[in-house]
């Protein structure tokens, strides 16, 4: 976990900025952008969920890296299916612990 927080602090001011127009690579290197998405999935993942127990909190976030992966990663010629499997996959986890 501790490897990627400094890519969380660098990465995060523009995941919160994302919604108002801004995109999270502003290059559209698409193969840059995967890597910064799978970053965050597993900083979200390993932070919030496993370590912080803030199921919801990490919800919110996963959610928006979906519309992330879905609006800017998924292009007509290249399907985001891997790093939407993994989204989905940890946000079954956060459903999961918000019904306990």
């Amino acid at each position: 976990m501790r490897v990627l927080e400094n890519d969380w602090k660098a990465l995060k001011p523009a995941l919160d900025a994302w919604g108002q127009g801004q995109r999270l690579e502003p290059s559209g290197e698409r193969r840059l952008l995967r890597q910064k998405i799978w970053a965050l999935l597993d900083y979200v993942f390993l932070a919030f969920y496993r370590v912080g127990r803030q199921q919801k909190q990490a919800l919110d976030y996963f959610i928006r890296l979906e519309k992330i992966i879905r609006g800017e990663l998924a292009t007509p010629d290249y399907q985001a299916s891997g790093a939407l499997a993994v989204c989905y996959y940890y946000m079954g986890f956060c459903y999961r612990g918000l019904r306990r």
